[in-house]
């Protein structure tokens, strides 16, 4: 998993232009809630979820359990998953492509917390 804070950050360049937006538009909304960068300790981060991760390396990356997941939705082709650390809107948004063969496990723990109509739409991009 990538752990990314910044819109410069080089390893933006190697994802997919789709992907880049979603990623791009998840670090500028949290700059809004930090007002400025973001300290990735204190505010959060945005987190890519790469094909080969598992839901146990995400965990790790990020030291926080997937059942924390507070909410799903789908962006560009992406799910973006959200736990909050507390109340003031820090935390972290996964970006997980929803592509086929996209970290499976991962992408079934975001899946279940799709709401019910995002996640039949969601089904109907599955070969």
């Amino acid at each position: 998993m990538l752990k990314i804070t910044s819109t410069t950050d080089p390893r933006l360049a190697r994802l997919p232009p789709a992907i880049r937006i979603v990623v791009t538009n998840q670090l500028l909304a949290l700059r809004s809630t930090c007002r400025g960068d973001p300290d990735p300790e204190k505010d959060g981060f945005v987190g890519y979820v790469e094909p080969q991760d598992t839901p146990q390396s995400v965990e790790s990356a990020i030291g926080l359990s997937l059942s924390q997941i507070e909410g799903v939705f789908l962006d560009g082709g992406c799910m973006v998953g959200v736990i909050l650390w507390g109340n003031s809107g820090a935390g972290v948004s996964l970006v997980c492509p929803q592509s086929f063969a996209h970290a499976l496990q991962v992408a079934q723990q975001l899946r279940e917390h799709l709401p019910s109509k995002e996640s039949s739409d969601e089904r109907s991009l599955q070969p």
